[in-house]
Protein backbone atom coordinates (compact mmCIF):
# COMPACT_ATOMS: atom_id res chain seq x y z
CA UNK A 1 0.00 0.00 0.00
CA UNK A 2 2.94 2.32 0.65
CA UNK A 3 4.09 1.95 -2.94
CA UNK A 4 0.57 2.54 -4.20
CA UNK A 5 0.29 5.69 -2.11
CA UNK A 6 3.69 6.89 -3.29
CA UNK A 7 2.64 6.34 -6.91
CA UNK A 8 -0.64 8.15 -6.29
CA UNK A 9 1.13 11.10 -4.70
CA UNK A 10 3.61 11.28 -7.58
CA UNK A 11 0.81 11.18 -10.16
CA UNK A 12 -1.14 13.84 -8.29
CA UNK A 13 1.91 16.11 -8.34
CA UNK A 14 2.10 15.73 -12.12
CA UNK A 15 -1.59 16.46 -12.60
CA UNK A 16 -1.76 19.53 -10.34
CA UNK A 17 1.08 21.06 -12.31
CA UNK A 18 -0.96 20.95 -15.50
CA UNK A 19 -2.33 24.37 -16.52
CA UNK A 20 -5.49 22.78 -17.98
CA UNK A 21 -6.93 22.28 -14.47
CA UNK A 22 -6.69 25.96 -13.61
CA UNK A 23 -7.87 27.08 -17.04
CA UNK A 24 -10.96 24.86 -16.79
CA UNK A 25 -11.60 26.03 -13.22
CA UNK A 26 -11.56 29.67 -14.41
CA UNK A 27 -13.84 28.82 -17.35
CA UNK A 28 -16.25 27.07 -14.98
CA UNK A 29 -16.21 30.07 -12.64
CA UNK A 30 -16.86 32.50 -15.51
CA UNK A 31 -19.65 30.32 -16.92
CA UNK A 32 -21.43 29.93 -13.57
CA UNK A 33 -21.18 33.64 -12.82
CA UNK A 34 -22.45 34.51 -16.31
CA UNK A 35 -25.40 32.12 -16.06
CA UNK A 36 -26.16 33.48 -12.58
CA UNK A 37 -26.47 37.01 -13.97
CA UNK A 38 -28.74 35.68 -16.73
CA UNK A 39 -30.92 33.89 -14.19
CA UNK A 40 -31.18 37.07 -12.17
CA UNK A 41 -32.75 38.71 -15.20
CA UNK A 42 -35.20 35.84 -15.70
CA UNK A 43 -38.10 36.07 -13.28
CA UNK A 44 -39.20 32.60 -12.20
CA UNK A 45 -42.42 33.90 -10.69
CA UNK A 46 -43.05 37.12 -12.61
CA UNK A 47 -46.81 36.80 -12.15
CA UNK A 48 -46.41 36.67 -8.39
CA UNK A 49 -43.71 39.29 -7.92
CA UNK A 50 -44.52 42.37 -5.85
CA UNK A 51 -45.46 45.46 -7.82
CA UNK A 52 -42.81 48.17 -7.68
CA UNK A 53 -43.45 51.52 -6.01
CA UNK A 54 -43.05 53.33 -9.32
CA UNK A 55 -45.67 51.12 -10.96
CA UNK A 56 -48.09 51.73 -8.09
CA UNK A 57 -47.64 55.50 -8.27
CA UNK A 58 -48.07 55.45 -12.05
CA UNK A 59 -51.18 53.25 -11.69
CA UNK A 60 -52.72 55.61 -9.15
CA UNK A 61 -51.95 58.80 -11.08
CA UNK A 62 -52.95 57.43 -14.48
CA UNK A 63 -56.18 55.74 -13.38
CA UNK A 64 -57.27 58.65 -11.22
CA UNK A 65 -56.88 61.08 -14.09
CA UNK A 66 -58.57 58.77 -16.59
CA UNK A 67 -61.56 57.72 -14.49
CA UNK A 68 -62.10 61.23 -13.10
CA UNK A 69 -62.38 62.47 -16.67
CA UNK A 70 -64.76 59.61 -17.57
CA UNK A 71 -66.86 60.27 -14.47
CA UNK A 72 -67.19 63.98 -15.17
CA UNK A 73 -68.01 63.58 -18.85
CA UNK A 74 -70.60 60.83 -18.30
CA UNK A 75 -72.20 62.76 -15.45
CA UNK A 76 -72.61 65.79 -17.69
CA UNK A 77 -74.09 63.68 -20.49
CA UNK A 78 -76.45 61.93 -18.07
CA UNK A 79 -77.68 65.27 -16.68
CA UNK A 80 -78.32 66.50 -20.21
CA UNK A 81 -80.13 63.28 -21.13
CA UNK A 82 -82.24 63.36 -17.94
CA UNK A 83 -83.25 66.97 -18.48
CA UNK A 84 -84.30 66.04 -22.03
CA UNK A 85 -86.24 62.96 -20.86
CA UNK A 86 -83.97 60.46 -22.61
CA UNK A 87 -83.25 58.26 -19.56
CA UNK A 88 -84.46 55.04 -21.20
CA UNK A 89 -82.45 55.26 -24.38
CA UNK A 90 -79.85 52.48 -24.87
CA UNK A 91 -77.03 55.02 -25.15
CA UNK A 92 -78.07 56.62 -21.86
CA UNK A 93 -78.34 53.25 -20.08
CA UNK A 94 -74.83 52.47 -21.28
CA UNK A 95 -73.63 55.78 -19.85
CA UNK A 96 -75.11 54.85 -16.45
CA UNK A 97 -72.93 51.74 -16.52
CA UNK A 98 -69.87 53.77 -17.52
CA UNK A 99 -70.55 56.16 -14.68
CA UNK A 100 -70.84 53.35 -12.13
CA UNK A 101 -67.70 51.64 -13.43
CA UNK A 102 -65.67 54.86 -13.33
CA UNK A 103 -66.76 55.65 -9.78
CA UNK A 104 -65.95 52.10 -8.65
CA UNK A 105 -62.51 52.33 -10.25
CA UNK A 106 -61.90 55.57 -8.37
CA UNK A 107 -62.86 53.77 -5.16
CA UNK A 108 -60.29 51.11 -6.06
CA UNK A 109 -57.63 53.78 -6.67
CA UNK A 110 -58.41 55.34 -3.28
CA UNK A 111 -58.02 51.93 -1.64
CA UNK A 112 -54.68 51.33 -3.36
CA UNK A 113 -53.42 54.71 -2.21
CA UNK A 114 -54.42 53.91 1.38
CA UNK A 115 -53.00 50.37 1.32
CA UNK A 116 -49.91 50.66 -0.89
CA UNK A 117 -47.86 48.14 1.04
CA UNK A 118 -50.46 45.38 0.81
CA UNK A 119 -51.20 46.17 -2.84
CA UNK A 120 -47.48 46.00 -3.63
CA UNK A 121 -47.26 42.59 -2.01
CA UNK A 122 -50.38 41.29 -3.77
CA UNK A 123 -48.51 41.33 -7.07
CA UNK A 124 -50.03 41.23 -10.53
CA UNK A 125 -52.01 38.02 -9.97
CA UNK A 126 -53.05 38.80 -6.41
CA UNK A 127 -54.33 42.25 -7.29
CA UNK A 128 -57.21 40.44 -9.01
CA UNK A 129 -58.65 40.08 -5.50
CA UNK A 130 -59.92 43.62 -5.86
CA UNK A 131 -61.78 42.98 -9.09
CA UNK A 132 -64.94 41.19 -7.76
CA UNK A 133 -65.47 43.87 -5.14
CA UNK A 134 -64.93 46.62 -7.73
CA UNK A 135 -67.58 45.04 -9.95
CA UNK A 136 -70.06 44.97 -7.05
CA UNK A 137 -69.35 48.63 -6.32
CA UNK A 138 -69.82 49.43 -10.01
CA UNK A 139 -73.30 47.89 -9.87
CA UNK A 140 -74.09 49.81 -6.69
CA UNK A 141 -73.00 53.14 -8.18
CA UNK A 142 -74.89 52.38 -11.39
CA UNK A 143 -78.12 51.58 -9.50
CA UNK A 144 -77.78 54.67 -7.29
CA UNK A 145 -77.13 56.99 -10.22
CA UNK A 146 -80.17 55.74 -12.13
CA UNK A 147 -83.46 57.42 -11.27
CA UNK A 148 -85.93 55.03 -9.62
CA UNK A 149 -88.25 55.44 -12.58
CA UNK A 150 -85.61 54.04 -14.94
CA UNK A 151 -84.71 50.93 -12.90
CA UNK A 152 -86.33 47.65 -13.87
CA UNK A 153 -87.93 45.38 -11.26
CA UNK A 154 -84.93 43.03 -11.54
CA UNK A 155 -82.51 45.90 -10.98
CA UNK A 156 -84.45 47.15 -7.97
CA UNK A 157 -84.42 43.66 -6.44
CA UNK A 158 -80.72 43.26 -7.16
CA UNK A 159 -80.01 46.67 -5.64
CA UNK A 160 -81.86 45.80 -2.43
CA UNK A 161 -79.92 42.52 -2.16
CA UNK A 162 -76.71 44.36 -2.83
CA UNK A 163 -77.42 46.91 -0.11
CA UNK A 164 -77.98 44.04 2.33
CA UNK A 165 -74.77 42.15 1.51
CA UNK A 166 -72.33 44.89 0.55
CA UNK A 167 -71.64 46.33 4.04
CA UNK A 168 -69.94 43.08 5.09
CA UNK A 169 -67.66 43.21 2.09
CA UNK A 170 -67.03 46.92 2.58
CA UNK A 171 -65.86 46.39 6.16
CA UNK A 172 -63.41 43.68 5.11
CA UNK A 173 -62.26 45.63 2.07
CA UNK A 174 -61.54 48.76 4.07
CA UNK A 175 -59.72 46.86 6.82
CA UNK A 176 -56.89 46.26 4.35
CA UNK A 177 -55.61 42.96 5.74
CA UNK A 178 -54.71 39.95 3.66
CA UNK A 179 -56.92 37.63 5.74
CA UNK A 180 -59.96 39.84 5.19
CA UNK A 181 -59.32 39.99 1.46
CA UNK A 182 -58.98 36.18 1.28
CA UNK A 183 -62.19 35.67 3.25
CA UNK A 184 -63.94 38.18 1.02
CA UNK A 185 -62.78 36.31 -2.08
CA UNK A 186 -64.01 33.02 -0.64
CA UNK A 187 -67.44 34.53 0.01
CA UNK A 188 -67.54 35.77 -3.58
CA UNK A 189 -66.82 32.21 -4.72
CA UNK A 190 -69.70 30.92 -2.63
CA UNK A 191 -72.04 33.55 -4.07
CA UNK A 192 -71.16 32.49 -7.62
CA UNK A 193 -71.03 28.65 -7.79
CA UNK A 194 -68.40 27.41 -10.23
CA UNK A 195 -69.16 24.19 -12.07
CA UNK A 196 -69.42 20.71 -10.60
CA UNK A 197 -69.23 19.38 -7.07
CA UNK A 198 -65.66 18.32 -7.88
CA UNK A 199 -64.76 21.96 -8.60
CA UNK A 200 -66.47 23.01 -5.39
CA UNK A 201 -64.39 20.51 -3.41
CA UNK A 202 -61.20 21.85 -4.97
CA UNK A 203 -62.30 25.45 -4.40
CA UNK A 204 -63.03 24.69 -0.76
CA UNK A 205 -59.62 23.07 -0.28
CA UNK A 206 -57.83 25.98 -1.95
CA UNK A 207 -59.83 28.48 0.11
CA UNK A 208 -58.88 26.71 3.36
CA UNK A 209 -55.28 26.51 2.15
CA UNK A 210 -55.12 30.24 1.42
CA UNK A 211 -56.61 31.11 4.79
CA UNK A 212 -54.09 28.85 6.53
CA UNK A 213 -51.26 30.58 4.71
CA UNK A 214 -52.64 34.04 5.48
CA UNK A 215 -53.08 33.24 9.17
CA UNK A 216 -49.55 31.84 9.36
CA UNK A 217 -48.23 35.24 8.30
CA UNK A 218 -47.23 34.36 4.73
CA UNK A 219 -46.94 37.30 2.38
CA UNK A 220 -49.45 37.71 -0.42
CA UNK A 221 -46.76 36.98 -3.02
CA UNK A 222 -45.97 33.60 -1.49
CA UNK A 223 -49.61 32.86 -0.80
CA UNK A 224 -50.76 33.24 -4.39
CA UNK A 225 -47.77 31.41 -5.83
CA UNK A 226 -48.42 28.43 -3.58
CA UNK A 227 -52.20 28.43 -3.83
CA UNK A 228 -52.04 28.58 -7.64
CA UNK A 229 -49.73 25.58 -7.70
CA UNK A 230 -51.84 23.79 -5.10
CA UNK A 231 -54.96 24.27 -7.21
CA UNK A 232 -53.12 22.97 -10.29
CA UNK A 233 -51.99 19.90 -8.33
CA UNK A 234 -55.51 19.18 -7.08
CA UNK A 235 -56.96 19.60 -10.55
CA UNK A 236 -54.29 17.35 -12.03
CA UNK A 237 -55.05 14.70 -9.41
CA UNK A 238 -58.78 14.99 -10.10
CA UNK A 239 -58.12 14.62 -13.83
CA UNK A 240 -55.83 11.65 -13.23
CA UNK A 241 -58.44 9.81 -11.19
CA UNK A 242 -61.29 10.44 -13.61
CA UNK A 243 -59.21 9.57 -16.68
CA UNK A 244 -57.90 6.21 -15.47
CA UNK A 245 -58.86 3.67 -18.11
CA UNK A 246 -59.61 6.32 -20.73
CA UNK A 247 -58.14 6.14 -24.20
CA UNK A 248 -56.35 9.47 -23.81
CA UNK A 249 -54.06 8.55 -20.93
CA UNK A 250 -53.83 5.82 -18.34
CA UNK A 251 -52.08 6.97 -15.17
CA UNK A 252 -49.73 4.44 -13.65
CA UNK A 253 -49.86 3.81 -9.88
CA UNK A 254 -46.45 5.48 -9.56
CA UNK A 255 -47.80 8.60 -11.31
CA UNK A 256 -50.78 8.75 -8.95
CA UNK A 257 -48.39 8.40 -6.03
CA UNK A 258 -46.30 11.29 -7.37
CA UNK A 259 -49.41 13.45 -7.61
CA UNK A 260 -50.36 12.60 -4.02
CA UNK A 261 -46.84 13.40 -2.86
CA UNK A 262 -46.94 16.69 -4.73
CA UNK A 263 -50.13 17.68 -2.89
CA UNK A 264 -48.64 16.62 0.46
CA UNK A 265 -45.60 18.82 -0.14
CA UNK A 266 -47.84 21.79 -0.93
CA UNK A 267 -49.75 21.25 2.28
CA UNK A 268 -46.49 20.92 4.19
CA UNK A 269 -45.27 24.24 2.80
CA UNK A 270 -48.36 25.95 4.18
CA UNK A 271 -47.56 24.92 7.74
CA UNK A 272 -43.78 24.43 7.78
CA UNK A 273 -42.13 26.66 10.39
CA UNK A 274 -39.66 29.22 9.06
CA UNK A 275 -38.06 29.24 5.66
CA UNK A 276 -39.28 30.73 2.43
CA UNK A 277 -41.77 28.44 0.66
CA UNK A 278 -41.09 30.02 -2.71
CA UNK A 279 -37.34 30.30 -2.36
CA UNK A 280 -37.12 26.66 -1.32
CA UNK A 281 -38.33 25.72 -4.79
CA UNK A 282 -36.75 28.43 -6.95
CA UNK A 283 -33.35 28.44 -5.25
CA UNK A 284 -32.91 24.71 -5.71
CA UNK A 285 -34.03 24.89 -9.34
CA UNK A 286 -31.58 27.72 -10.02
CA UNK A 287 -28.85 25.68 -8.35
CA UNK A 288 -29.70 22.72 -10.58
CA UNK A 289 -29.28 24.91 -13.66
CA UNK A 290 -25.89 26.22 -12.51
CA UNK A 291 -24.62 22.76 -11.60
CA UNK A 292 -25.70 21.43 -15.00
CA UNK A 293 -23.46 23.99 -16.71
CA UNK A 294 -20.64 23.21 -14.30
CA UNK A 295 -20.98 19.50 -15.10
CA UNK A 296 -20.47 20.35 -18.78
CA UNK A 297 -17.05 21.85 -18.00
CA UNK A 298 -16.14 19.06 -15.59
CA UNK A 299 -16.97 16.48 -18.26
CA UNK A 300 -14.49 18.11 -20.65
CA UNK A 301 -11.80 18.33 -17.98
CA UNK A 302 -11.92 14.71 -16.78
CA UNK A 303 -11.88 13.43 -20.36
CA UNK A 304 -8.69 15.44 -21.00
CA UNK A 305 -7.07 14.22 -17.78
CA UNK A 306 -8.11 10.56 -18.13
CA UNK A 307 -7.41 10.40 -21.85
CA UNK A 308 -3.80 11.45 -21.31
CA UNK A 309 -2.95 9.51 -18.17
CA UNK A 310 -1.19 6.58 -19.88
CA UNK A 311 -0.93 7.57 -23.55
CA UNK A 312 1.01 10.76 -22.81
CA UNK A 313 3.61 8.86 -20.81
CA UNK A 314 3.84 6.21 -23.50
CA UNK A 315 4.48 8.84 -26.17
CA UNK A 316 7.11 10.59 -24.05
CA UNK A 317 8.74 7.31 -23.01
CA UNK A 318 8.45 7.98 -19.29
CA UNK A 319 6.20 4.95 -18.89
CA UNK A 320 9.26 2.70 -19.26
CA UNK A 321 10.78 3.91 -15.99
CA UNK A 322 7.55 3.04 -14.18
CA UNK A 323 7.40 -0.41 -15.75
CA UNK A 324 11.02 -1.16 -14.90
CA UNK A 325 10.58 -0.05 -11.28
CA UNK A 326 9.78 -2.73 -8.67
CA UNK A 327 6.08 -1.88 -8.72
CA UNK A 328 3.33 -4.14 -10.00
CA UNK A 329 1.50 -2.86 -13.05
CA UNK A 330 -1.93 -3.00 -11.45
CA UNK A 331 -0.72 -0.49 -8.86
CA UNK A 332 0.38 1.87 -11.63
CA UNK A 333 -3.06 1.67 -13.27
CA UNK A 334 -4.82 2.03 -9.91
CA UNK A 335 -2.77 5.10 -8.98
CA UNK A 336 -3.53 6.79 -12.29
CA UNK A 337 -7.23 5.91 -12.03
CA UNK A 338 -7.38 7.25 -8.47
CA UNK A 339 -5.88 10.50 -9.69
CA UNK A 340 -8.67 10.86 -12.28
CA UNK A 341 -11.30 10.13 -9.63
CA UNK A 342 -9.67 12.67 -7.28
CA UNK A 343 -9.77 15.37 -9.96
CA UNK A 344 -13.44 14.59 -10.62
CA UNK A 345 -14.34 14.71 -6.92
CA UNK A 346 -12.33 17.89 -6.37
CA UNK A 347 -14.13 19.67 -9.20
CA UNK A 348 -17.51 18.39 -8.03
CA UNK A 349 -16.84 20.00 -4.64
CA UNK A 350 -15.45 23.12 -6.31
CA UNK A 351 -18.53 23.47 -8.53
CA UNK A 352 -20.72 22.99 -5.46
CA UNK A 353 -18.97 25.83 -3.63
CA UNK A 354 -18.90 28.17 -6.65
CA UNK A 355 -22.59 27.58 -7.40
CA UNK A 356 -23.61 28.20 -3.78
CA UNK A 357 -21.52 31.38 -3.55
CA UNK A 358 -22.75 32.60 -6.93
CA UNK A 359 -26.36 32.05 -5.89
CA UNK A 360 -25.83 33.84 -2.63
CA UNK A 361 -23.86 36.82 -3.97
CA UNK A 362 -25.54 37.29 -7.37
CA UNK A 363 -29.03 35.77 -7.10
CA UNK A 364 -29.46 36.62 -3.42
CA UNK A 365 -30.72 33.12 -2.63
CA UNK A 366 -29.42 30.17 -0.67
CA UNK A 367 -30.10 26.45 -0.99
CA UNK A 368 -33.14 25.35 0.96
CA UNK A 369 -33.99 21.97 2.49
CA UNK A 370 -35.06 19.40 -0.06
CA UNK A 371 -38.55 18.05 0.61
CA UNK A 372 -39.55 14.47 -0.08
CA UNK A 373 -42.37 12.15 0.96
CA UNK A 374 -41.79 8.81 2.69
CA UNK A 375 -44.55 6.64 4.09
CA UNK A 376 -47.08 9.42 3.62
CA UNK A 377 -45.08 12.02 5.57
CA UNK A 378 -43.03 14.94 4.30
CA UNK A 379 -39.38 15.03 5.34
CA UNK A 380 -36.66 17.62 4.78
CA UNK A 381 -33.14 16.98 3.51
CA UNK A 382 -30.49 19.60 4.34
CA UNK A 383 -29.92 22.17 1.59
CA UNK A 384 -26.12 21.96 1.63
CA UNK A 385 -26.12 18.17 1.43
CA UNK A 386 -28.79 18.29 -1.25
CA UNK A 387 -26.56 20.62 -3.27
CA UNK A 388 -23.55 18.33 -2.94
CA UNK A 389 -25.55 15.23 -3.91
CA UNK A 390 -27.06 17.09 -6.88
CA UNK A 391 -23.60 18.13 -8.04
CA UNK A 392 -22.48 14.49 -7.84
CA UNK A 393 -25.56 13.17 -9.66
CA UNK A 394 -25.11 15.69 -12.47
CA UNK A 395 -21.62 14.28 -13.07
CA UNK A 396 -22.64 10.65 -13.61
CA UNK A 397 -21.94 11.19 -17.30
CA UNK A 398 -18.57 12.76 -16.49
CA UNK A 399 -17.59 9.66 -14.46
CA UNK A 400 -18.68 7.32 -17.26
CA UNK A 401 -16.70 9.13 -19.97
CA UNK A 402 -13.72 9.51 -17.68
CA UNK A 403 -13.57 5.70 -17.51
CA UNK A 404 -14.12 5.50 -21.27
CA UNK A 405 -11.26 7.93 -22.02
CA UNK A 406 -9.04 6.15 -19.50
CA UNK A 407 -9.72 2.83 -21.26
CA UNK A 408 -8.85 4.28 -24.67
CA UNK A 409 -5.67 5.73 -23.23
CA UNK A 410 -4.60 2.42 -21.73
CA UNK A 411 -5.36 0.28 -24.80
CA UNK A 412 -2.73 2.16 -26.76
CA UNK A 413 -4.44 5.04 -28.50
CA UNK A 414 -2.75 8.40 -28.52
CA UNK A 415 -3.84 11.20 -26.23
CA UNK A 416 -5.42 13.06 -29.13
CA UNK A 417 -7.35 9.97 -30.21
CA UNK A 418 -8.46 9.08 -26.67
CA UNK A 419 -9.65 12.61 -25.90
CA UNK A 420 -11.07 13.24 -29.37
CA UNK A 421 -13.11 10.04 -29.54
CA UNK A 422 -14.44 10.51 -25.99
CA UNK A 423 -15.35 14.14 -26.66
CA UNK A 424 -16.99 13.28 -29.95
CA UNK A 425 -19.18 10.59 -28.41
CA UNK A 426 -19.89 12.60 -25.25
CA UNK A 427 -21.10 15.73 -27.00
CA UNK A 428 -21.91 14.51 -30.49
CA UNK A 429 -23.82 11.30 -29.95
CA UNK A 430 -26.29 12.68 -27.41
CA UNK A 431 -28.14 14.95 -29.90
CA UNK A 432 -28.33 11.96 -32.24
CA UNK A 433 -29.79 9.81 -29.47
CA UNK A 434 -32.31 12.55 -28.70
CA UNK A 435 -33.34 12.61 -32.37
CA UNK A 436 -33.68 8.82 -32.48
CA UNK A 437 -35.73 8.89 -29.28
CA UNK A 438 -38.09 11.43 -30.87
CA UNK A 439 -38.41 9.37 -34.05
CA UNK A 440 -38.55 5.95 -32.34
CA UNK A 441 -40.09 6.57 -28.92
CA UNK A 442 -41.06 2.91 -28.43
CA UNK A 443 -37.79 1.32 -29.57
CA UNK A 444 -36.71 -1.16 -26.89
CA UNK A 445 -33.05 -1.08 -27.87
CA UNK A 446 -32.84 2.61 -26.90
CA UNK A 447 -32.83 1.74 -23.23
CA UNK A 448 -29.43 0.04 -23.67
CA UNK A 449 -27.73 3.31 -24.68
CA UNK A 450 -25.66 4.66 -21.78
CA UNK A 451 -26.89 8.21 -22.39
CA UNK A 452 -30.38 7.18 -21.36
CA UNK A 453 -29.18 6.44 -17.83
CA UNK A 454 -27.04 9.46 -16.91
CA UNK A 455 -29.96 11.41 -15.47
CA UNK A 456 -30.40 9.60 -12.17
CA UNK A 457 -31.57 12.71 -10.35
CA UNK A 458 -35.19 12.19 -11.40
CA UNK A 459 -35.01 8.84 -9.58
CA UNK A 460 -33.08 9.87 -6.47
CA UNK A 461 -33.60 13.62 -5.94
CA UNK A 462 -36.28 14.79 -8.40
CA UNK A 463 -36.56 18.53 -8.80
CA UNK A 464 -39.23 20.31 -6.80
CA UNK A 465 -41.74 22.33 -8.84
CA UNK A 466 -44.41 22.61 -6.16
CA UNK A 467 -44.73 26.35 -6.48
CA UNK A 468 -46.20 26.58 -9.93
CA UNK A 469 -43.01 27.75 -11.62
CA UNK A 470 -41.43 27.08 -14.97
CA UNK A 471 -40.03 23.58 -15.33
CA UNK A 472 -36.40 24.56 -15.89
CA UNK A 473 -35.41 20.94 -15.40
CA UNK A 474 -36.96 19.99 -18.73
CA UNK A 475 -35.22 22.91 -20.40
CA UNK A 476 -31.77 21.78 -19.27
CA UNK A 477 -31.85 18.07 -19.93
CA UNK A 478 -33.97 16.49 -17.20
CA UNK A 479 -36.07 14.77 -19.80
CA UNK A 480 -37.59 12.18 -17.52
CA UNK A 481 -39.05 14.32 -14.77
CA UNK A 482 -42.43 12.75 -15.36
CA UNK A 483 -41.24 9.42 -14.01
CA UNK A 484 -40.69 7.87 -17.42
CA UNK A 485 -37.58 6.07 -18.61
CA UNK A 486 -35.88 3.00 -17.20
CA UNK A 487 -36.18 1.99 -13.54
CA UNK A 488 -33.40 3.09 -11.21
CA UNK A 489 -32.24 -0.49 -10.63
CA UNK A 490 -31.84 -1.16 -14.35
CA UNK A 491 -29.95 2.15 -14.86
CA UNK A 492 -27.55 1.40 -12.00
CA UNK A 493 -26.94 -2.21 -13.08
CA UNK A 494 -26.41 -1.26 -16.73
CA UNK A 495 -24.05 1.64 -15.98
CA UNK A 496 -22.23 -0.50 -13.44
CA UNK A 497 -21.79 -3.32 -15.94
CA UNK A 498 -20.46 -0.98 -18.63
CA UNK A 499 -18.09 0.66 -16.15
CA UNK A 500 -16.80 -2.74 -15.03
CA UNK A 501 -16.15 -3.74 -18.65
CA UNK A 502 -14.15 -0.54 -19.21
CA UNK A 503 -12.14 -1.04 -16.01
CA UNK A 504 -11.37 -4.68 -16.81
CA UNK A 505 -10.31 -3.68 -20.33
CA UNK A 506 -8.03 -0.96 -18.96
CA UNK A 507 -6.35 -3.25 -16.44
CA UNK A 508 -6.11 -6.28 -18.72
CA UNK A 509 -4.62 -4.29 -21.61
CA UNK A 510 -2.08 -2.51 -19.43
CA UNK A 511 -1.08 -5.75 -17.72
CA UNK A 512 -0.58 -7.64 -20.99
CA UNK A 513 0.62 -4.95 -23.39
CA UNK A 514 4.28 -4.79 -24.32
CA UNK A 515 5.19 -1.26 -23.36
Amino acid sequence: MNKLFALYRNEMTKVWRRPVLYIMALIMLALIVGVSFLLREVSQFAAFEPISELEIEADIAGNREHYTSVLQSTDQMLKAAESAGRENRPSTLSQYQQYGQAKAELDRVDWIESHKELYRDLGRMGSGLLRPYTELKARQHTYERKPASVRTIEETTAYLMLKATLPTFEARFESGTLIDLIEMMNEFRNLVPNGTDENKEINDKVAAYELELARSGASATKLFALSTGYRNALEEKAGAVTSVGSKQHVYLPSELTDLDNNILIYEYRATAPGGDPIESATANIYYYVLVSFAAFIIGILVIIVAGSQISSERSSGSIKSLILSPVKRWKIVTAKLLVCITVLLAFIVLSWLICILSMRLILGQSLQPYLFVRHGEVHAFGGWLYGLFTSALQNIGSLFFMLFAFMLSSVGLSTAASVGISMGIRFGAQPLVFLLTSLLPNATWMRFLPFEHFDLQHHILPLDFTSGGIDLGRMFGASQMDGGGSPLTFSLVWLGALSLVMLVSSYDTFMRKDL
